[in-house]
């Protein structure tokens, strides 16, 4: 008796997505904690803190260099998980719960983003990306609940809109307002996926008005063209407990390596 296979649908589902989301974010946390923070002492690449390091000599250019392309490379982690956001409150069948378990990753995520990005376990120069995630998600839990097309409704949803951006910008969320933008593009564009890739790489692209290093994120949304729509195999536990974990061991490791 033959057996009948199943053959897998061609393309990326999103388990794969998020491993290519998983992996820009590796190499921005790399860049940031080992190379930015522990070697070259910077907690942020300005121009003049550029300028003093790239005279300390020719090791510390490529370092300096390589700690450039790994925070635009880390830009492209943005995008991808913006889509899966805006994705998975499409397809969730629990709404309260699923904004649960972002705020939690935003809340565990805190302490060790602190340490790994500065040094310092009480840092509140920044807030970890993981809020920016969690403040458009109540946006979106918003906009559903006001999705009438009634004027009231519309109003709600621009005044919602607006007081996203400006929580993100008074908390100094990472990554904040871009991942407020991108994932509202996202959002609206749900319903239309032939125009979906389009439309979130002009707004990616738009990104690099907020900061010079999202000049490269449109370049993942490439991946999201072979988005197939099957979930894929992915341990739930992992998926939420990725970023948190990749913080603590990087902050960890480079406080014993330097």
């Amino acid at each position: 008796m033959e057996r009948l296979q199943t053959e897998r649908p061609k393309g990326l589902s999103r388990a794969g997505l998020r491993k290519w989301g998983m992996l820009f974010a590796l190499l921005g946390i790399f860049g940031r904690s080992i190379l930015q923070v522990r070697y070259l002492g910077l907690m942020n690449l300005t121009s003049d803190q550029l300028l003093e390091a790239m005279n300390s000599g020719p090791e510390v250019v490529l370092m300096v260099t390589f700690a450039i392309i790994l925070q635009f490379l880390e830009t492209c982690a943005v995008p991808i998980f913006c889509f899966l956001l805006a994705d998975g409150f499409v397809h969730t069948s629990n709404p309260s719960r699923y904004l649960g378990r972002v705020a939690g990753v935003a809340v565990i995520s805190e302490l060790p983003y602190n340490y790994a990005m500065s040094g310092k376990f009480f840092d509140l120069s920044t807030r970890n990306p993981a809020f920016g995630l969690l403040v458009v998600l109540v946006v979106l839990y918003l906009y559903r609940q006001y999705s009438g097309k009634k004027a009231v409704n519309v109003l709600i949803k621009a005044v919602v809109t607006l007081a996203a951006v400006i929580w993100c910008s008074m908390l100094r969320i990472e990554h904040g307002v871009p991942i407020v933008a991108i994932t509202l593009v996202f959002w609206v564009v749900r319903n239309k996926p032939n125009i979906r890739n389009l439309v979130g790489g002009a707004a990616a692209m738009a990104c690099s008005l907020y900061s010079p290093f999202y000049m490269v994120a449109p370049m993942s949304v490439m991946v999201l063209h072979f988005y197939n729509g099957e979930k894929g195999e992915e341990n739930r536990l992992v998926s939420y407990l990725f970023y948190p974990v990749a913080l603590i061991l990087f902050g960890v490791a480079g406080a014993l390596a330097f």
